[in-house]
């Protein structure tokens, strides 16, 4: 029992003498707002302020200046139980640990709770979160007047090769065309959304990228002139890392629509 007590006080002790460290400037995962990985982030973060008992999360929440939408505080967007939900938090944190009530929830595709991150597109005065699910859809949710979210925000593109879309969408822009790149799971290919907000250009295509499982989030490289996306190829020691420019797998028809070229070149690097 000593020994325990005795454990207990020094795990205390470790906490409370490293809380200044933590009160300062902190790197982040998605390292910004749309997942573009550079980005810092200053705050504490051993106080638990609120909670909401929604399910899982197994995703990166969103935080968001309230100000985007004329708010007054901070927006912050989380997954919980295959949830989307949307807070609207006061600068001021509670003095207690204390519930909080979303503004707005969206269920999402699938029958399991997603792990994809979410990622804010922002584009002619709207405002969009794309999420992969734990399903053949990528959703798309309109959250442009924050205090109006429901159901029907809902956009779900299928995505019928894909046994699940669980990575982060990264979204670049090529030659004005917003393209929204995909995992699928275990197909082994890349799902390439077009412009999926206009009817006139969208256009949806895969990319075979080889035999196994892709569920990385795709990073963009070269300045957003490319993206790289890793294969696992189902053995313990082996995987491969893709890296595809847009300029060699994308070209415009005669209709304004992107199309996949006929030739992509693939660089398959960096085995582990």
């Amino acid at each position: 029992m000593r020994k325990k007590l005795s454990l207990v006080l020094v795990l205390i002790f470790l906490f409370t003498s490293v809380l200044p460290a933590f009160a300062g400037e902190v790197k982040t995962f998605g390292f910004d707002d749309y997942r573009h990985r550079e980005n810092t982030v200053n705050g504490t973060m051993l106080y638990p302020f609120w909670y909401h008992d929604g399910g899982r999360s197994y995703s990166q929440p969103l935080i968001l200046p309230g100000s985007k939408w004329g708010l007054i505080g901070k927006v912050v967007i989380t997954v919980e139980g295959n949830v989307l939900y949307g807070y609207l938090v006061p600068d001021t944190p509670p003095e207690s640990f204390s519930p909080i009530t979303p503004a707005w929830s969206v269920q999402l595709d699938g029958n399991e709770p997603t792990t994809s991150h979410p990622t804010l597109l922002e584009k002619n005065g709207k405002k969009y979160v794309y999420i992969g699910t734990y399903s053949p859809y990528l959703d798309i949710v309109d959250i442009t007047n924050f205090n109006n979210v429901n159901q029907g925000s809902l956009i779900s593109r299928p995505s019928p090769l894909a046994t699940d879309i669980t990575s982060a969408p990264l979204i670049l822009n090529w030659e004005g065309h917003e393209i929204i790149v995909n995992t699928t799971g275990n197909s082994g290919k890349i799902f390439i959304v077009t412009d999926p907000l206009d009817n006139f250009k969208n256009n949806d295509f895969y990319i075979d990228i080889g035999s196994g499982r892709t569920s990385s989030s795709p990073a963009p490289v070269a300045g957003g002139t490319a993206f790289a996306v890793g294969l696992d190829c189902g053995f313990q020691t082996h995987g491969e890392l893709r890296l595809y420019y847009l300029d060699d797998i994308l070209s415009e028809d005669s209709s304004g629509k992107t199309v996949c070229g006929l030739n992509p070149t693939t660089k398959a690097f960096a085995e582990r």
